[in-house]
């Protein structure tokens, strides 16, 4: 059977691991974020498979912002 989480590793801008953290405790409950390298912006994203929609969705909106 599937696992009911999942998780997800991305690298991101290190100035932005800060923001990305805040923004998803904004979601209570939805995602845990663990810094792997914050030289590098490696995260560790966990979340429940009912919330991978949401989250992918917020991470897609969130790459977009960066590059802006």
């Amino acid at each position: 059977t599937a696992s009911y989480f999942k998780q997800v590793q991305r690298s991101i801008d290190p100035s932005q691991i800060g923001f990305l953290r805040f923004l998803l405790e904004g979601y209570d409950g939805m995602t845990t974020l663990s810094t792997i390298d914050r030289r590098e912006g490696t995260i560790l994203i966990r979340y429940a498979n009912c919330f991978e929609l949401q989250l992918f969705a917020i991470l897609d909106s969130f790459d977009n912002s960066a590059h802006c």
